[in-house]
């Protein structure tokens, strides 16, 4: 959900600065740049890679708290889509605890936290997120910068609420997304969803 050419855009630049070790934070540039493109060409594997290697070298590069937020953030949502879950869940607490750290925007890798655990059917563990990230959000303006995307994600949150028996707030959500998009004039979400699950490796 972050914008990716920002991100790295503002990872180069600000690498550009000045940093411990210089070498590794171009080598950290060069491997996320590469996961961008191998991501956008929907080769997530390769773009799992990318990203792991991209934050080694920012790691040693000297990268500050929220380039490194970026860089777990897009790893963990590779990882999640070629089927490693836990390296997933475990990459989007640490950009997620960055992110705390340095005053960013928590509540996105929460939200794919949920969602990530949605794909897997952990109802439970997914509701826990979404009533984690919803009341951020909406502290950050979110539902008004995003609307559609906004109600998209509480549509996922009504269908994880009526899998627990939770019907009246599930009712609930699910009326909050239609009167979000009724408000709105934009009529698609400016974000794309994390295939989860979509790509998984086979074993040789």
């Amino acid at each position: 959900m972050k914008s990716l050419l920002l991100a790295i855009t503002l990872f180069s630049l600000a690498f550009t600065a000045g940093c411990a070790n210089p070498i590794n934070a171009k080598t950290a540039t060069n491997y996320a740049q590469a996961a961008a493109q191998a991501q956008n060409a929907g080769d997530w594997n390769n773009a799992k890679m990318y990203w792991s290697r991209a934050i080694i070298n920012a790691q040693h590069g000297g990268a500050i708290p929220n380039q490194l937020a970026v860089l777990n953030y897009e790893y963990g949502r590779s990882s999640g889509v070629v089927c490693d879950f836990a390296e997933a869940e475990r990459a989007l607490i640490v950009a997620h605890d960055l992110d705390s750290k340095s005053g960013g925007p928590t509540f996105l890798s929460l939200f794919e936290l949920a969602r990530l655990n949605y794909d897997q059917k952990k109802f439970p563990e997914s509701i826990s997120y979404f009533e984690r990230a919803f009341p951020v959000a909406e502290e950050k303006g979110a539902s008004k910068a995003a609307p559609i995307a906004t109600a998209d994600l509480l549509d996922e949150y009504s269908r994880a609420l009526q899998n627990v028996g939770r019907t009246s707030d599930a009712q609930a959500a699910a009326t909050r997304a239609i009167l979000l998009r009724r408000g709105s004039p934009v009529g698609h979400s400016i974000t794309d969803r994390t295939p989860y699950g979509k790509q998984c490796q086979s074993n040789p």
